[in-house]
């Protein structure tokens, strides 16, 4: 008696070693992007009512939840960045001598 081969077994039987490297990068993936922290960036310009730019205003990022508060100046173009921010809510504050404090 000769037993019946089937497509099924003859995929299972072969393909082990393409089964268990895809195992192996999964779960190492899977791992390494629960290391990862997801950040972004905040970045602006700090303009007067009449969109005249506003070089040296103080710019303060608080986090919402945490109260953990960040600080820049604005550059000579009025731009201001905070790089590797985490997610979350957050306001922000931006103010100059002879100027309103603003808070968004």
């Amino acid at each position: 008696m000769h037993s019946k081969i089937s497509a099924r077994n003859v995929l299972l039987s072969t393909d082990w070693p393409r089964r268990i490297t895809l195992l192996i990068l999964a779960l190492a993936l899977g791992s390494t992007l629960q290391a990862q922290t997801v950040t972004s960036t905040v970045a602006g310009v700090v303009k007067d009512t009449s969109g005249a730019v506003i070089p040296g205003a103080a710019v303060v990022l608080t986090n919402a939840s945490t109260g953990i508060s960040q600080r820049t100046t604005t550059d000579g173009r009025g731009r201001y960045s905070f790089p590797s921010v985490l997610v979350g809510t957050y306001s922000l504050q931006l103010s100059k001598q002879g100027f309103q404090t603003y808070t968004l």
